[in-house]
């Protein structure tokens, strides 16, 4: 692999080919990486006051993994959409998907049906993970693509109350599965899947995701462009390629991870660290958007690279300001209502 350098002539770290990005983010010792408490949260819900540690994520992206593989036979890339707004179990989510060799295509909880049906026709998904919140517009978008009822499952434990399809006909929220007591069953059956394995250089052609452009050039777009590390810059905004953003957001299990660690190392090069392990890091960019997914969920939390800061996912913004639980923020000029 040919070395890359970056300022003061550093040279940058081993970056994996042959590994997902759940492997990157939840297993791999990387020559980065601080040591470890198990028992660190790294995710906390300031609505509920529910953590989740390192080990507790392992556990449940096992026990997710296993259930989508036995109930669902998702496997070797299919496409699943997740569409929720930002919750703590939305990482859990995607690397539970990349452990069965599948994709995972995010999309914006504030879309409509017409929105939400072309992207599930363009990236030919072929199950939905969603948010109680959204099953309604979920269930008439599938419909009219040909997406049955029962390839739609709820990321969160759903109220009671009652959502329509596009043909009307009612159902009652809580008849859907859920995240929660699929990883409860998946914990208690033996394995049924085993795990995607990359050879070596394979990183880099394997898509781990599946980003939409903004769609203000027209309808969101998307499609399968394994990204280098230097391309995917350009696709969270750092450089002059707008072109690439508004036309391509399709992302290789290399790219990604080598953007962490170029962050990573760019951030703590001749120059006191912005973070120290422990810091709180408010979860305000939308995960479903590659900028919030790199830069929150697996740059300034990893535990694979960085340190285990504790992510803090909210819905009122001005609490957590209010009750200094935050001591870093990522914000964007224009936040999108989640």
């Amino acid at each position: 692999m040919t070395d890359m350098y970056i300022g003061n002539h550093a040279r940058l770290p081993q970056i994996p080919d042959n590994m997902s990005l759940a492997q990157f983010m939840l297993d791999c010792q990387h020559e980065l990486r601080p040591t470890l408490k198990e028992d660190l949260p790294c995710f906390v819900d300031t609505q509920t006051g529910s953590e989740l540690t390192i080990s507790q994520l392992r556990l449940r992206t096992y026990g997710l993994a296993n259930a989508l593989a036995s109930d669902y036979g998702i496997g070797e890339n299919d496409r699943v959409l997740l569409l929720s707004p930002n919750r703590i179990d939305y990482p859990q989510t995607v690397w539970a998907i990349h452990r069965l060799g599948a994709i995972v295509a995010c999309s914006n909880p504030e879309f409509s049906a017409d929105e939400l049906c072309h992207q599930l026709r363009t990236a030919d998904i072929t199950f939905m993970i969603v948010h109680s919140t959204v099953l309604e517009v979920s269930l008439q978008a599938a419909g009219q693509c040909g997406l049955s009822d029962d390839r739609i499952v709820l990321l969160d434990k759903s109220p009671h109350g009652t959502v329509s399809n596009d043909r009307h006909h009612a159902f009652t929220v809580s008849s859907f599965k859920n995240l929660p007591d699929l990883i409860a069953t998946g914990l208690n059956r033996p394995c049924s899947f085993k795990e995607r394995t990359l050879r070596a250089g394979e990183g880099k052609s394997k898509v781990a995701l599946l980003f939409w452009s903004s769609g203000t050039t027209g309808t969101p777009k998307v499609c399968n462009l394994p990204y280098s590390p230097s391309d995917l810059l350009c696709v969270v905004g750092i450089g002059e390629a707008k072109i690439i953003v508004n036309q391509a957001v399709a992302i290789s299990h290399y790219g990604i991870i080598a953007n962490i660690i170029q962050m990573a190392l760019h951030r703590k090069i001749g120059k006191t660290s912005l973070f120290s392990p422990g810091d709180k890091v408010i979860g305000v960019l939308p995960f479903y958007h590659v900028a919030g997914f790199l830069i929150t969920v697996c740059l300034e939390l990893s535990p694979s690279v960085l340190y285990p800061n504790i992510l803090t996912v909210i819905d009122t913004f001005c609490n957590v300001l209010l009750g200094e639980v935050s001591s870093v923020y990522n914000l964007s000029p224009l936040m999108p209502k989640t």
